[in-house]
């Protein structure tokens, strides 16, 4: 079974993918060390976040992203 390795941005708070194991070590290491938060680019507080485990369809079950909108009240 495959499992999504995610990540948690200290930044704005999004969990987003970062592998998806099994991959060798040194890959998975490599992209962590790598990795930056897509919604506001943060690099350097990117933490582990739960890693869940992805179906038949390559969909993660389970995750759901994190909604970054910002209400400003001028609805």
């Amino acid at each position: 079974m495959k499992k999504a390795l995610n990540a948690r941005c200290g930044g704005c708070g999004n969990i987003f993918l970062i592998a998806v194991l099994p991959m060798p070590l040194e890959k998975a290491a490599q992209l962590m060390k790598r990795a930056g938060c897509p919604s506001c680019g943060e690099t350097k507080r990117i933490f582990a976040a739960a890693s869940t485990p992805i179906d038949e369809s390559g969909q993660s079950a389970g995750f759901e992203p994190v909604d970054n909108s910002v209400d400003n009240g001028e609805n």
